[in-house]
């Protein structure tokens, strides 16, 4: 898409100086220097497309947005925004499996969680579950030894097989066939048997998503998550982090953060040992809005003369206010550490 975006688009982003990669855009240093200390040496703007196919950039140091940067080069709309054609053919792009978190208990995948970018019905992003067919199934539909065979969700249902393939999906209205109900499967936390392995002095990192977890077990962290974002979190996950100091890094938006509520409140009735949550805007490096661990690491990466990913992240934890006892604290944006 990055291939695509730069013949589209190469005019304008030539004219916007040097670009580095960060995540699915880039970053680059803000034209208007006179906003800046040291004329934006920490590349805080940011340039990406939307779902909708836009050309978008913002500064999270001084606040310019695209219109400031169309009116700086003096680029019209129409050529900002490339062609009507083009910008379809972009979001009418088929969804491509882009990454798979297995989650494993004892050895054995319980259950995957598939990231699909383009999403599924023009959406930008879909998530998909899928998991082992019961092996008390398997002899019952006449799956070969040794044949992967998977079930298209981890909810419990009656799943039908289309195709060759011994893939099972929700029974439908469309589907003629009779199907076979399957029991729900438990969810549990990614990277659970790390988590329980880990020493209990060890803090805990609990992210939103599993792409978070992996950018902080990358510099060399704890880390675990729900399989359901920030719409769910369960308090039998709680009970597996009982003792342990815990440090909760939500996604930078009100979203995120009244996640991070419900995270807290479940954990200190579970009895952790302590509880922070990280305050991006605490911090030398903004995500950005709805940004989280990776595009926050990103700005770090950008700026050659900053610490470590990991030691910008202890200093972040260590800033971030402390909740421990009984009771259930409301956290806002804004708090600071005591």
């Amino acid at each position: 898409m990055q291939c695509d975006v730069l013949n589209r688009y190469g005019d304008i982003i030539a004219r916007l100086g040097p670009l580095r990669p960060a995540g699915r855009g880039w970053l680059f240093r803000c034209v208007f220097h006179d906003r800046h200390r040291h004329e934006d040496r920490n590349w805080s703007a940011s340039l990406w497309v939307g779902a909708k196919g836009h050309l978008l950039a913002r500064c999270y140091g001084c606040g310019a947005t695209w219109r400031d940067y169309s009116a700086y080069l003096g680029v019209s709309l129409k050529e900002w925004f490339a062609t009507n054609r083009s910008r379809d053919r972009e979001v009418k792009m088929k969804p491509k499996l882009i990454a798979t978190f297995s989650y494993r208990l004892d050895g054995n995948v319980v259950y995957e969680k598939q990231r699909w970018e383009p999403g599924f019905d023009g959406r930008s992003k879909t998530f998909r579950f899928r998991r082992p067919l019961p092996d008390r199934l398997r002899a019952d539909l006449g799956v070969p030894p040794g044949v992967a065979a998977w079930v298209m969700g981890i909810t419990a249902g009656v799943y039908v097989r289309r195709g060759d393939d011994y893939v099972y999906y929700p029974q439908t209205g469309q589907d003629a066939k009779d199907g076979i109900a399957i029991d729900q499967e438990n969810p549990i936390l990614y990277r659970l048997p790390e988590l329980r392995a880990a020493s209990p002095l060890q803090p805990v990192f609990v992210t939103e998503g599993e792409k978070d977890v992996e950018i902080l077990r990358a510099l060399r962290f704890t880390a675990t998550c729900g399989p359901y974002g920030s719409s769910t979190w369960l308090h039998q996950w709680s009970s597996e982090l009982a003792g342990r100091r815990v440090v909760v890094v939500p996604d930078n938006n009100p979203v995120g953060y009244d996640h991070a509520d419900r995270v807290v409140g479940s954990l200190i009735r579970a009895g952790v040992a302590s509880v922070r949550v990280i305050h991006w805007g605490e911090g030398r490096y903004d995500p950005g809005p709805g940004g989280g661990a990776g595009n926050w690491l990103a700005r770090i990466e950008a700026d050659r003369e900053a610490r470590t990913g990991r030691d910008a992240m202890i200093e972040l934890a260590l800033r971030a206010k402390e909740y421990c006892g009984v009771g259930t604290p409301r956290i806002s944006p804004g708090a600071t550490a005591e």
